[in-house]
């Protein structure tokens, strides 16, 4: 069930990029200080898209994952080295 939600929404948001480079053919003009770039809107509004994602992504990875993942590996070390336990 969840491939199938997951070809879903691959499939959806293909069609929506495409969408959004067909319905957006306005040639853009990017200075990016060293050079330019020139591409149709649609193109550089999915590429600022995926740039925010990724980027947003990796600084949730970096701020919040690695730290949880640290302190579940210190308490599952921690956790080893109690001893052992004394039955009667």
């Amino acid at each position: 069930m969840a491939r199938l939600f997951r070809l879903l929404a691959a499939i959806t948001c293909l069609l929506l990029g495409t969408l959004a480079g067909v319905l957006n053919p306005q040639p853009v003009v990017l200075d990016l200080g060293l050079f330019t770039l020139q591409a149709s809107l649609g193109p550089v509004v999915l590429g600022a898209v995926l740039m925010g994602m990724l980027v947003g992504g990796s600084l949730l990875a970096i701020g919040v994952v690695r730290p949880l993942r640290r302190r579940q590996a210190g308490q599952m070390a921690g956790a080893g080295q109690s001893g052992p336990s004394t039955r009667d």
